[in-house]
Protein backbone atom coordinates (compact mmCIF):
# COMPACT_ATOMS: atom_id res chain seq x y z
CA UNK A 1 0.00 0.00 0.00
CA UNK A 2 1.12 3.48 -0.82
CA UNK A 3 1.18 5.56 2.25
CA UNK A 4 1.64 8.61 0.39
CA UNK A 5 -1.43 8.22 -1.49
CA UNK A 6 -3.71 6.74 1.60
CA UNK A 7 -2.80 10.55 2.99
CA UNK A 8 -3.58 12.47 0.29
CA UNK A 9 -7.07 10.89 -0.25
CA UNK A 10 -7.78 11.03 3.07
CA UNK A 11 -6.98 14.51 3.26
CA UNK A 12 -9.71 14.72 0.28
CA UNK A 13 -11.98 12.45 2.14
CA UNK A 14 -11.90 14.84 5.32
CA UNK A 15 -12.13 17.96 3.08
CA UNK A 16 -15.10 16.99 1.19
CA UNK A 17 -17.22 16.29 4.63
CA UNK A 18 -17.13 19.95 5.02
CA UNK A 19 -18.74 20.22 1.18
CA UNK A 20 -21.06 17.59 2.03
CA UNK A 21 -22.48 19.30 5.70
CA UNK A 22 -22.75 22.17 4.44
CA UNK A 23 -24.83 21.51 0.73
CA UNK A 24 -26.98 18.84 3.09
CA UNK A 25 -27.74 21.95 5.66
CA UNK A 26 -28.44 24.33 2.59
CA UNK A 27 -30.58 21.71 0.58
CA UNK A 28 -32.61 21.16 4.01
CA UNK A 29 -32.96 24.42 4.44
CA UNK A 30 -33.95 25.29 1.14
CA UNK A 31 -36.61 22.10 1.60
CA UNK A 32 -37.56 23.29 4.92
CA UNK A 33 -38.54 26.74 3.61
CA UNK A 34 -40.43 25.65 0.19
CA UNK A 35 -42.23 23.37 2.71
CA UNK A 36 -43.13 26.10 5.04
CA UNK A 37 -45.01 28.15 2.00
CA UNK A 38 -42.32 29.83 0.12
CA UNK A 39 -42.97 28.28 -3.19
CA UNK A 40 -40.29 30.39 -4.78
CA UNK A 41 -38.18 27.83 -2.70
CA UNK A 42 -39.14 25.15 -4.94
CA UNK A 43 -36.39 25.47 -7.72
CA UNK A 44 -33.64 26.22 -5.27
CA UNK A 45 -34.60 23.01 -3.22
CA UNK A 46 -34.18 21.02 -6.25
CA UNK A 47 -30.82 22.66 -7.34
CA UNK A 48 -29.37 22.34 -3.42
CA UNK A 49 -30.66 18.97 -3.28
CA UNK A 50 -28.72 17.88 -6.40
CA UNK A 51 -25.47 19.47 -5.30
CA UNK A 52 -26.25 17.51 -2.18
CA UNK A 53 -26.59 14.32 -3.63
CA UNK A 54 -23.85 14.95 -6.05
CA UNK A 55 -21.19 15.98 -3.43
CA UNK A 56 -22.14 12.90 -1.88
CA UNK A 57 -21.65 10.90 -4.69
CA UNK A 58 -17.89 12.29 -4.87
CA UNK A 59 -17.57 11.55 -1.15
CA UNK A 60 -18.61 8.08 -1.87
CA UNK A 61 -16.15 7.31 -4.44
CA UNK A 62 -13.59 8.71 -2.55
CA UNK A 63 -14.51 6.88 0.71
CA UNK A 64 -14.94 3.45 -1.31
CA UNK A 65 -11.75 4.15 -2.64
CA UNK A 66 -9.99 4.41 0.69
CA UNK A 67 -12.17 1.18 1.78
CA UNK A 68 -11.53 -1.12 -0.76
CA UNK A 69 -7.90 -0.09 -1.59
CA UNK A 70 -6.01 2.36 0.59
CA UNK A 71 -7.43 1.83 4.40
CA UNK A 72 -5.08 -0.12 6.81
CA UNK A 73 -7.78 -0.24 9.51
CA UNK A 74 -9.77 -1.97 7.34
CA UNK A 75 -7.34 -3.99 5.51
CA UNK A 76 -6.41 -5.44 9.67
CA UNK A 77 -9.94 -5.86 10.15
CA UNK A 78 -10.70 -7.77 7.24
CA UNK A 79 -8.15 -10.07 8.42
CA UNK A 80 -9.89 -10.42 11.76
CA UNK A 81 -13.33 -9.95 11.12
CA UNK A 82 -15.02 -11.20 14.76
CA UNK A 83 -11.95 -9.81 16.34
CA UNK A 84 -13.00 -6.45 14.32
CA UNK A 85 -16.25 -6.32 15.48
CA UNK A 86 -15.79 -6.72 18.78
CA UNK A 87 -13.23 -3.54 18.42
CA UNK A 88 -15.37 -0.05 18.33
CA UNK A 89 -12.37 1.58 16.21
CA UNK A 90 -12.49 -1.10 13.63
CA UNK A 91 -16.12 -1.45 13.36
CA UNK A 92 -16.89 2.24 13.45
CA UNK A 93 -14.71 2.12 10.18
CA UNK A 94 -15.86 -0.86 8.48
CA UNK A 95 -19.40 -0.97 9.11
CA UNK A 96 -20.74 1.69 11.16
CA UNK A 97 -19.37 4.84 9.17
CA UNK A 98 -19.82 3.20 5.75
CA UNK A 99 -23.69 2.11 5.93
CA UNK A 100 -25.00 5.38 7.57
CA UNK A 101 -23.13 7.12 4.90
CA UNK A 102 -24.83 5.18 2.22
CA UNK A 103 -27.93 5.42 3.51
CA UNK A 104 -27.49 8.94 3.73
CA UNK A 105 -26.40 8.96 0.15
CA UNK A 106 -29.49 7.17 -0.89
CA UNK A 107 -32.04 9.21 1.07
CA UNK A 108 -30.13 12.23 -0.29
CA UNK A 109 -31.20 10.84 -3.77
CA UNK A 110 -34.63 9.97 -2.69
CA UNK A 111 -34.94 13.63 -1.69
CA UNK A 112 -33.71 14.89 -5.05
CA UNK A 113 -36.64 12.66 -6.54
CA UNK A 114 -39.32 14.32 -4.01
CA UNK A 115 -37.83 18.00 -4.83
CA UNK A 116 -38.61 17.11 -8.85
CA UNK A 117 -41.46 16.30 -7.96
CA UNK A 118 -42.38 18.92 -5.82
CA UNK A 119 -45.02 20.94 -7.87
CA UNK A 120 -47.21 18.02 -8.35
CA UNK A 121 -48.99 15.86 -5.91
CA UNK A 122 -46.86 15.14 -3.21
CA UNK A 123 -45.64 18.69 -2.76
CA UNK A 124 -42.29 19.94 -1.39
CA UNK A 125 -42.89 18.10 2.16
CA UNK A 126 -40.80 14.49 1.51
CA UNK A 127 -37.89 16.62 0.09
CA UNK A 128 -37.66 18.32 3.37
CA UNK A 129 -37.56 14.99 5.58
CA UNK A 130 -35.27 13.04 3.49
CA UNK A 131 -32.58 15.68 3.49
CA UNK A 132 -32.42 16.60 7.56
CA UNK A 133 -32.81 12.78 7.97
CA UNK A 134 -29.77 12.61 5.33
CA UNK A 135 -27.82 15.61 7.03
CA UNK A 136 -28.11 14.16 10.59
CA UNK A 137 -27.33 10.64 9.16
CA UNK A 138 -23.91 12.21 7.91
CA UNK A 139 -23.37 14.46 10.60
CA UNK A 140 -23.70 11.99 13.83
CA UNK A 141 -21.35 9.29 11.17
CA UNK A 142 -18.76 11.78 11.02
CA UNK A 143 -15.76 10.68 13.02
CA UNK A 144 -15.85 13.78 15.36
CA UNK A 145 -12.68 14.96 17.33
CA UNK A 146 -13.80 13.57 20.55
CA UNK A 147 -14.18 10.29 19.63
CA UNK A 148 -11.70 7.53 20.71
CA UNK A 149 -11.82 6.98 16.52
CA UNK A 150 -12.14 10.70 15.53
CA UNK A 151 -10.09 12.57 13.44
CA UNK A 152 -9.01 15.84 13.01
CA UNK A 153 -11.37 18.91 11.99
CA UNK A 154 -9.21 20.17 9.22
CA UNK A 155 -6.91 17.54 7.83
CA UNK A 156 -3.07 18.64 7.19
CA UNK A 157 -1.96 18.88 3.66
Amino acid sequence: MDFEAYGLVLALHSTLRWVVLGAGLVAAAAAWASRLGSRSWTDTTLATGRAFAIAMDLQFVVGLTLYVVLSPTVASGLSNLTGAMADAQHRFWMLEHPAAMIGALVLAHIGVAKARRAGRADGPGPAAWYFTIAFLLVAAALPWPFLDYGRPLLPSW
